[in-house]
């Protein structure tokens, strides 16, 4: 009889244990997962013009994502995600700005805002020769076997895991700086918008550079972060050198499996650099190479300081994406 109840007992702690951890789980990660659904289903159909019931299938398809639901509107170009009525998270896109979780600002606010963006140059792509325009020599090198590649381009979108697709969407191969091959998958072509996740890294780096040739910041310096002004701060030494190399030192967790310091700044606050900034440092500047997509963010908004916002918004546009 008494083991009987100790054994009762038991599972009736291990239970409630059950019950409390997913509570736990659900307040902290439902609302990321809703709130990343949301923004990549906003960000493909309405900036890269994709089909909806293509995104739920390929991008929203992974197992934790099953358990939202997204409701797409098109009338105001937003998605909102929810899982079973509860963790409602929205993104609205804005031309030009593309998509944007609704996070510590209100809705209202994020869409008064208004920013200076680049015109678009007038030039004719179609007619001017690759690179610097959409038109292709026509010619093949003599020395590639044109059959081999093509079968080893045509491999690169088998799926042969169906319960891990790659789902691969463009190759282009590249030879003496010729386009020598190129394929599309179903759904895609040479305009749709890719999403550039940390790719997006390379492109901050680059606009730093351009700063820094233009004499408006020191990448050997102290980073100008606000947060770390003070000279016994010992983040003040933090350069943004380090934060390119990725060796600031701060202590960060880039883990995208559950809630992390990473998924926590990107769909749960506006101030993403800032939020990262606050951070405590967990190694001396410089001495160990962490990934952090914190340290973008950080020079993504010492970008936005050095420049203001009056000119933010059109400069990557205006000094590389327009001139490449």
């Amino acid at each position: 009889m008494k083991i009987k109840k100790v054994i009762i007992r038991s599972l009736g702690i291990l239970l409630i244990a059950s019950i409390g951890f997913l509570i736990y789980y659900g307040w902290r990660s439902f609302p990321i997962i809703t709130a990343y659904g949301s923004k990549v289903m906003c960000s493909a159909i309405f900036d890269a013009g994709r089909n909806e019931q293509q995104v739920r299938d390929q991008d929203l398809s992974a197992y934790m994502m099953k358990l939202a639901d997204f409701e797409v509107n098109y009338a105001d170009s937003s998605v909102t995600g929810s899982i079973m009525g509860t963790a409602k998270r929205k993104a609205i896109y804005r031309f030009g700005l593309g998509a944007t979780v609704i996070s510590e600002i209100s809705e209202r606010d994020l869409r008064r805002q208004h920013f200076l963006l680049a015109s678009k140059p007038a030039v004719q792509t179609d007619s001017m020769a690759w690179p610097l325009g959409d038109k292709l020599t026509g010619t093949f090198p003599a020395t590639i076997d044109s059959m081999k590649l093509e079968t080893a381009v045509q491999h690169v979108f088998v799926e042969e895991d169906t319960i891990l697709p790659v789902r691969t969407r463009a190759v282009i191969v590249l030879y003496n700086g010729q386009v020598i091959a190129e394929k599309y998958a179903e759904g895609f072509d040479v305009k749709t918008k890719l999403a550039g996740w940390s790719m997006t890294k390379t492109v901050t780096g680059a606009l730093i550079g351009i700063l820094a040739k233009e004499g408006k910041i020191s990448v050997e310096a102290p980073a100008p972060v606000p947060e770390w002004s003070g000279l016994t701060d010992p983040r003040h030494f933090i350069t943004i050198e380090n934060l390119l190399q990725q060796r600031s030192g701060l202590d960060f967790e880039e883990n995208y499996a559950r809630s992390s310091d990473a998924t926590r700044m990107l769909y749960q606050r506006a101030d993403m650099g800032g939020f990262t900034a606050a951070h405590p440092l967990k190694n001396k500047p410089g001495s160990v190479f962490y990934y952090s997509s914190g340290n973008s963010n950080i020079l993504s908004r010492l970008i936005r300081q050095t420049l203001g916002d009056s000119l933010y918004f059109a400069f990557p546009y205006r000094q590389l994406f327009y001139k490449l």
